[in-house]
């Protein structure tokens, strides 16, 4: 599949495993519950572009990859 067909909560779950992290190593890291992660990557509550910047950090990965609507926004800037 392509990544760029992915919504925020898969590539968010991408971005975990590939930083080889638990849902719940990434919650402590966050502040957040588990809960809170697991909804997030399950598409059940919507993620925020301030979310998506506190996880990127949190993981360290680019925020882009996380959203295409940073990708968008970025390349209608450019």
């Amino acid at each position: 599949m392509n990544p760029t067909t992915l919504g925020p909560g898969a590539r968010l779950r991408a971005a975990r495993e590939a930083a080889e992290l638990t849902r719940r190593e990434l919650a402590d890291r966050l502040g957040k519950s588990y809960w809170t992660v697991s909804s997030l990557e399950r598409d059940q509550d919507p993620i925020t572009l301030d979310m998506i910047h506190e996880v990127a950090l949190a993981i360290g990965c680019d925020p882009h990859s996380i959203d295409a609507r940073l990708a968008t926004s970025r390349k209608t800037r450019d």
